[in-house]
């Protein structure tokens, strides 16, 4: 009983592990190697290269309105780069449910701010 045991926990962890081993290969071949504006935007971003990061991000929004990301990270780089409106794309942002209004309280935003 105990060798029937062991036998179908070593064919069982066999099986697992080629079939982990499939579905990262399939996993792979359909990535897509392209960079999308958003991620190019917080690539710049993180470069402190801000009037780039917004045009990108910029983009971002123009290509998925509904992406609650490309409007914060738009939000915190026109605060970075001294530009007003940030306070709106940062409560857009909320709005889709990417940022808290915690961060925007944060960053000295309210509903009646022209920042």
């Amino acid at each position: 009983m105990k060798t029937v045991l062991f036998a179908s926990l070593i064919i069982l962890s066999f099986t697992s592990r080629l079939y982990s081993q499939t579905t990262t290969t399939t996993t792979t071949t359909t990535t897509t190697t392209q960079t999308t504006s958003l991620e190019k935007g917080i690539g710049f971003y993180d470069a402190h290269n801000y009037k780039d990061a917004i045009a990108e991000f910029n983009k971002a929004v123009r290509e998925s309105p509904k992406e609650g990301k490309a409007y914060y990270y738009r939000g915190m780089s026109k605060m970075h780069d001294g530009q007003k409106g940030f306070c709106k794309d940062l409560e857009e942002s909320m709005i889709l449910g990417y940022s808290t209004s915690a961060d925007i309280y944060y960053y000295g935003c309210d509903t009646h701010t022209n920042k």
